[in-house]
C-alpha cells in the first residue's frame, strides 16, 4: 500500500511539475498597459526587452572600463572615460564589452 501511495504522489507531482510553466505564458502574466502620462503612440503594451541589452552593454562596458589600468589602484581608474557610460551621453559610446571574437561577431559598434 505505501509503495502504491508514493508513486501516485510522485506522479502527482511530476504532472503539477509540467503544467506550472502554462501559468506563466503572456495571457496570465501581461500585457502591462502604458502609463505615461501624453503617450500618444499606437503600442498599448509596455513590455520591451530593446533595453534591457543596452543596460548590459552599458554594464559590462563599465566592467571592462573598470578592470583596466592597474584596478587595484581606485586612483588610476579613468573616471573621466567611465562616466558617459554611468550617466549617459549624447555622443556615440564604444561598446567596449562585449567584443567580438572568433566567430562570435559583434555588429554594433557604439551605443547611445
Amino acid at each position: 500500500m505505501q509503495n502504491k501511495f508514493t508513486k501516485l504522489l510522485l506522479a502527482g507531482v511530476f504532472g503539477t511539475t509540467l503544467a506550472l510553466p502554462a501559468f506563466g505564458d503572456g495571457h496570465s502574466y501581461g500585457p502591462f498597459p502604458i502609463t505615461l502620462k501624453g503617450y500618444s503612440g499606437d503600442k498599448t503594451n509596455s513590455v520591451s526587452y530593446s533595453g534591457q541589452i543596452a543596460r548590459h552593454v552599458l554594464h559590462d562596458s563599465l566592467k571592462k572600463l573598470s578592470g583596466t589600468k592597474a584596478s587595484t589602484n581606485i586612483k588610476q581608474i579613468n573616471l573621466n572615460g567611465m562616466m558617459p557610460y554611468f550617466k549617459g551621453s549624447n555622443e556615440d559610446l564604444a561598446i567596449l564589452a562585449p567584443a567580438s571574437k572568433g566567430d562570435f561577431k559583434i555588429k554594433q559598434t557604439t551605443i547611445k
